[in-house]
């Protein structure tokens, strides 16, 4: 079983969440959906396995007054197993 380690860029919009890697990108209005939708994703774009997903965010989309908080606030991990 293949054992990976995929890095995204995470932003929000203002109105959904948007995960990015390499060319192609996931969206969605809630973070629980975007994480279904991202399972999907990488089991069409990569097969089965077991996926270390870290998501880093682009502290670029947010507004200024918010640089206050430390971008590790807004980044997030996934560790999924695709059968």
């Amino acid at each position: 079983m293949k054992d990976l380690q995929i890095d995204f860029t995470l932003a929000f919009d203002g109105l959904q969440w948007v995960c990015k890697h390499e060319g192609w990108e996931v969206t969605a209005g809630k973070l629980d959906e975007l994480d279904d939708k991202l399972v999907s994703r990488i089991g069409e774009q990569f097969g089965t396995g077991r996926y270390h997903i870290d998501m880093h965010f682009d502290m670029r989309d947010i507004p200024r007054w918010l640089h206050q908080y430390m971008p590790h606030y807004f980044n997030r991990k996934l560790v999924i197993e695709i059968q």
